[in-house]
C-alpha cells in the first residue's frame, strides 16, 4: 500500500473528481459528510470550513493505492483495513476523529485505490495541523500492510531490480564464456 498527500481550496473541485462516473466510484465510510452526490458532500465540508475562513489550505487529499494481489484481501475486509488505517494515522498525531472526511473507492484500475477527503476545520472550528502528514500517513500505511500481510509498496521494483541483476550477471557470465573466459576474475 502507498499513500499520497496533497492539499487544495476547493472542496467542490475534489468531491466533483472522486464521484466521476468513469471511476466507478462509491462511498465507503463518510464521517460528518452526506455521501449522495459530489455536491451535497462539498456543501457540508464547505458549511464546517467556513467557521475558519482564514484557512487558506481548507481540504487534504490522500490516495491510498494498493497492489492488485491485495484485491482478494480488500473484498473480504476493506472497511476493517481502512478503519486500521485511520486509527493508525490518529495514533500518529492528525486528529482525523475530529473533523470531517470520507473515503471513496475508484474501482477503474487493476489496482484498488481510494481517495481520502478531510475538512482541515476541526468539528469545533479549530484548523487542523497538517504538519508531516505524508510522513505519518506513509507510517500508518506502512503500519498496516505489515499488520494485514498486504503487498509492500515498491515489491516489484524490488523485483524487477533482483532479476534485472540475475539476468546480467547471466549474460555477463554468458558474454565472457563466448570470449573464452571462465568469468572467474584473474588475480
Amino acid at each position: 500500500m502507498i499513500s499520497k498527500t496533497s492539499t487544495g481550496k476547493e472542496f467542490g473541485r475534489i468531491t466533483n473528481y472522486v464521484f466521476k462516473k468513469e471511476k466507478k466510484s462509491h462511498v465507503v465510510i463518510a464521517n460528518g459528510v452526506r455521501s449522495g452526490s459530489s455536491e451535497s458532500m462539498a456543501k457540508d465540508f464547505e458549511r464546517q470550513a467556513a467557521a475558519r475562513p482564514r484557512v487558506k489550505q481548507k481540504m487534504l487529499h490522500i490516495t491510498l493505492s494498493f497492489h492488485e494481489l491485495d484485491r482478494v484481501q480488500l473484498s473480504v475486509s476493506k472497511e476493517a483495513i481502512l478503519l486500521s488505517w485511520l486509527n493508525a494515522l490518529e495514533k500518529k498525531g492528525f486528529p482525523l476523529s475530529q473533523t470531517q472526511y470520507a473515503i471513496i473507492e475508484h474501482t477503474n484500475t487493476p489496482h484498488p485505490h481510494f481517495h481520502i477527503v478531510v475538512n482541515m476545520v476541526g468539528n469545533k472550528g479549530d484548523a487542523l495541523k497538517s504538519n508531516y502528514i505524508g510522513v505519518k500517513c506513509k507510517l500508518a500505511s506502512i503500519a498496516i500492510t505489515k499488520k494485514y500481510g498486504l503487498t509492500p509498496a515498491k515489491l516489484e521494483e524490488r523485483i524487477k531490480a533482483e532479476n534485472d541483476i540475475v539476468v546480467s550477471d547471466v549474460q555477463e557470465k554468458e558474454n565472457n564464456q563466448k570470449k573464452g573466459q571462465s568469468g572467474r576474475l584473474k588475480r
